[in-house]
């Protein structure tokens, strides 16, 4: 699992683009997004500067990417 905090996200367009930019890299990733906090939860077999890179791609700023199980 892969938490970050996703900067810019402002509505639920936002919240479909992330999700559909994680899902082009891997159509079985599970992904959790809170708009709120911004705090956006990947369940994936990617590596994770790759969905970091795709969701920057998008124009957000990523920070506080953690890994864990």
């Amino acid at each position: 699992m892969i938490s970050l905090k996703v900067h810019g996200m402002t509505c639920g367009g936002c919240v479909s683009k992330v999700k559909h930019a994680v899902n082009s890299l891997d159509q079985s990733a599970n992904v959790h997004i809170d708009l709120k906090s911004g705090l956006v939860e990947v369940q994936s077999r990617h590596p994770t500067a790759e969905i970091v890179k795709i969701i920057k791609t998008l124009g957000y700023e990523v920070t506080n990417v953690t890994e864990g199980t």
